[in-house]
Parts: structure tokens; C-alpha cells; sequence
């Protein structure tokens, strides 16, 4: 069936629009899915109080190359909790802090440990120090590169600490913005990769 030209090249320039505003609309946060751990640390009964605190030299998230992709990103992340292998449940839109601190909180919920919104001075703090936050691409690849450090304080002057450090590639398809996978992938592991049942045991909880 013969097409009119003024037909076809309105159905283009309506394609080219909502491409165009998909894409803006797909850059302005970055969904994030957190695979919990299959097995649990056994710590049923502990409490803490939960503090995380952003130390990055460096604020911007990204770098140059995907600071221009992701120009109307928001600073904001789009939180999915997965146990098994299902998709996982969308918590809300969370800072970067904010991110770190419900994932590290669904870690410990999941652990048995119950995270205190006011706690007493005996309650055990446990702080997460970021670090390093940083993404990027080029033509052939996502780069993420993240550091933190959790201190937990015990009991009297007892206190334990970890340093957990994680950088990933994976391939970027050309003119793909979806750098989803690989900030879920990076960031289920440097949350799982941390030791909890040792951690607790050096601070003697």
C-alpha cells in the first residue's frame, strides 16, 4: 500500500518526539535493584542505630561523559528490594544517602537485626562512610567504580570496622542510556559483600 510522503514524514517526526522525550524522561533518576542475600547472618535480637555519611572527594556522581548523557538526572534513585530471584518490591526515590541507608537497612532487617530510629546511648551505632560514587561510559562500556567503610561500635571501647571497595565494567551498546544493570549489579555487591556476622563479632555484639 502506497504511503503519501507528507503522511510518513509526519509519523517520523512524531517517532523522533517521543524518542526524544523518552529519553529525557528515562535520564532524570536511575532505578536501582538490590538483590538481598539468599542466606541470612545469624543475628536475630541485635539492635543498632544507623548513621550514613557521604565523605566523597568528588560529589558528582558521574563522570564527564555521563554527566552529559544523564544532563536532567535529579540526584535522585528509584529503589527495588528483590529476595530470590523475583523483580523485586520499589521502595520510593531516595538520595544517594538515602539510597545506601534503606539497602544497608533491608541488609539488617534481613539479618534479624532491628535498625532504631532514636536510640539510647548503650544502643550500638553502626556508621557507613561513603567514599567514592563514581559512573561513566564511553562508546563500548559502563564503568562504576564504589567505596565505603562501616564502623560499628560495641561494648565499652570495642569497635570494628570494614572497608568494602568494587568496580565494574559491562558493555554499552551504542546510544544506550541504560546504565540500570550495572549500577544494580554494583551496588547488590558492595552492599552483600559486607561481612555482618564478623563485623558484629569484632565489636563483640
Amino acid at each position: 500500500m502506497h504511503i503519501p510522503l507528507r503522511h510518513a514524514i509526519a509519523a517520523v517526526m512524531m517517532l523522533t518526539a517521543v524518542v526524544a522525550l523518552g529519553g529525557c524522561a528515562s535520564t532524570d533518576y536511575l532505578p536501582v535493584r538490590y538483590q538481598l542475600p539468599h542466606t541470612a547472618d545469624p543475628l536475630a535480637g541485635r539492635q543498632v542505630a544507623l548513621e550514613v555519611i557521604d565523605q566523597r572527594s568528588r560529589t558528582v556522581p558521574f563522570g564527564p561523559t555521563m554527566s552529559q548523557t544523564f544532563r536532567h538526572f535529579t540526584g535522585n534513585f528509584a529503589l527495588s528490594v528483590a529476595r530470590g530471584d523475583e523483580r523485586g518490591i520499589l521502595l520510593g526515590a531516595f538520595d544517594l544517602t538515602g539510597l545506601f541507608r534503606r539497602a544497608i537497612t533491608e541488609r539488617l532487617s534481613a539479618s534479624g537485626v532491628q535498625v532504631l530510629d532514636a536510640a539510647s546511648p548503650a544502643t550500638p551505632r553502626m556508621t557507613m562512610v561513603l567514599t567514592r560514587f563514581v559512573m561513566d561510559h564511553d562508546e563500548t562500556r559502563w564503568t562504576a567504580q564504589v567505596d565505603y567503610r562501616v564502623e560499628l561500635s560495641g561494648t565499652g571501647t570495642r569497635r570494628a570496622s570494614q572497608n568494602i571497595s568494587a568496580t565494574e565494567e559491562r558493555l554499552r551498546l551504542p546510544g544506550s542510556r541504560d546504565a540500570g544493570p550495572l549500577l544494580s549489579d554494583i551496588f547488590t555487591e558492595t552492599i552483600n559483600r559486607l561481612d555482618l556476622a564478623r563485623l558484629f563479632a569484632d565489636a563483640g555484639i
